[in-house]
């Protein structure tokens, strides 16, 4: 008999990481709305008619770009109208006007459909709202709405803008948004940037001036307008009105990159019942999956993974600042002093340390804490805080040690990145990871998990570089806890 050859089972198994490899983390908290407004408690319906509203049909957040809908509104349905009239200057991209038709400032409407051409069968239907809230403080904000519709041929979402007590938009701005061409259900998301002048097709009166403060808040119209013939019994849905006071709300979702890998660590648990009739089985309430993963390098935007940080703006914070500095003599009142200045001195309370001399003999001088000069000996000094004060930044010494070096470390005003640790965004924070795995022969792995950062830990000395080490607690979502994706060799 021949010998039989040499056979093994398929295993498989995770040999050294690539520590080139990358964890990336989406992040996003919530935005801080200015109003959002249910589209079901409209005014009026302008155009159209009125089909539905259904609570239950609730776009996905396209805003901040996440699987959250507990905070969209539901949907109202209108049916459109043929449309035999409109203003030239409402009127949706490609859309032809014959020659000798009146101008946009004619008191009469322009006839399109019809009489101009069956490619130019137009559908509509809107409404009008009256929002209350303080909208002085949304003038370069932004609006939110999310549409459904079908056209084949696009369309116009034209909205009116103007006070709330403003019943015929006697004092209002018109912006107009240009629709794609659409043939599947499903919203999409279009904004109205509110303060940019290249976004206002025309105005009525002044425009829209909001009072300030606006006690009452804004009357708004949405006309939407669709080129359509194969669609014109379709209804078109309005849902979840939102608006934001400026584009910094619009800053809260980013991509943090982790890499320079040093370890990751999976970790999965579950606890058993005891025995029972039926035998023993898990306890799914004790479910528990973490990642501990430890990298050298993260993009800047690191601060995102800190649970307790958010990013404030540029600011002049206090920072300790040292300069050597020669004392001068100055006269003030028939008294002599020495004295040096520090122009970038920060107001309010400071820290200021003073020595005098050269090398290993200077001498180190305490603070007098006296709003005003007073006399001194040669073991003090005093700082003028007080930024009213013409002297505001001198430093004044006794008068003997004129001409001596001094070495001032004190509170100097910089202009730096803001991170405040407040714990603000915990309440509406959300992160997804995406981790790479490598197997033996490297067959990449990938998993994919939302998860919550619950340690956030580094170490700094001067012999190592330091890494960042992360615990991150997987949340279960839409009934699971992650996903791992195996590329095919």
């Amino acid at each position: 008999m021949g010998c039989l050859p040499k056979l093994s089972h398929p295993t498989y198994g995770y040999g050294t990481q690539n520590k080139d490899s990358v964890v990336i983390a989406r992040v996003s908290e919530g935005i801080d709305y200015l109003v959002e407004h249910n589209a079901k408690n409209y005014h009026t319906i302008t155009d159209g008619i009125l089909q539905s509203f259904d609570p239950t049909t609730l776009p996905p957040d396209l805003v901040r770009c996440n699987e959250a809908k507990c905070h969209m509104t539901g949907t109202l349905w209108l049916n459109s109208q043929e449309l035999s009239y409109m203003d030239r200057d409402e009127a949706p991209a490609g859309i032809i006007f014959p020659a000798g038709t009146p101008g946009p400032d004619h008191v009469d409407k322009v006839i399109t459909t019809h009489r101009y051409g069956a490619d130019q069968t137009l559908r509509v239907a809107g409404a009008d709202y009256r929002i209350r809230g303080d909208f002085s403080t949304a003038v370069f904000g932004f609006n939110f709405l999310y549409l459904d519709y079908l056209a084949e041929k696009g369309g116009t979402l034209t909205v009116t803008i103007a006070d709330y007590d403003d019943d015929e938009f006697t004092n209002s701005y018109n912006y107009t948004v240009q629709l794609p061409k659409k043939t599947t259900l499903g919203f999409e998301v279009f904004q109205i940037a509110l303060g940019d002048p290249m976004a206002i097709k025309s105005q009525k009166g002044t425009g829209w001036v909001p009072t300030t403060p606006s006690t009452n808040g804004i009357h708004i119209k949405y006309t939407i307008t669709l080129n359509t013939e194969t669609y014109a019994n379709s209804p078109i849905g309005l849902s979840s009105i939102k608006f934001i006071c400026d584009k910094s709300e619009l800053h809260k979702a980013d991509n943090v990159i982790l890499s320079c890998i040093q370890s990751i660590a999976p970790n999965i648990s579950v606890d058993a019942t005891d025995a029972s009739c039926f035998g023993q089985q898990y306890d799914k309430d004790s479910a528990n999956v973490e990642f501990s993963v430890e990298a050298r390098t993260r993009s800047k935007n690191d601060y995102w993974l800190n649970p307790f940080e958010r990013k404030g703006d540029k600011i002049f914070a206090p920072l300790p600042k040292t300069k050597l500095l020669e004392v001068k003599p100055i006269t003030i009142d028939g008294r002599d002093f020495g004295y040096f200045h520090l122009p970038d001195l920060s107001s309010g309370c400071n820290s200021i340390i003073v020595s005098l001399g050269e090398e290993c003999e200077g001498i180190y001088l305490e603070p007098l804490q006296a709003p005003q000069l007073t006399s001194i000996d040669e073991t003090e000094f005093i700082a003028i805080y007080q930024e009213s004060s013409e002297a505001f930044g001198d430093v004044y010494v006794e008068k003997r040690h004129i001409g001596k070096k001094a070495l001032v470390t004190y509170d100097a005003d910089t202009e730096v990145d803001h991170f405040i640790a407040d714990g603000e965004k915990m309440d509406s924070f959300e992160s997804e990871f995406i981790v790479p795995l490598i197997q033996d022969g490297g067959i990449e792995e990938y998993v994919r998990f939302y998860a919550l950062v619950t340690e956030h830990s580094m170490e700094l000395n001067n012999t190592d570089e330091a890494s960042l080490s992360l615990t991150l607690s997987v949340v279960r979502k839409n009934g699971k806890w992650y996903d791992r994706y195996r590329k095919l060799a």
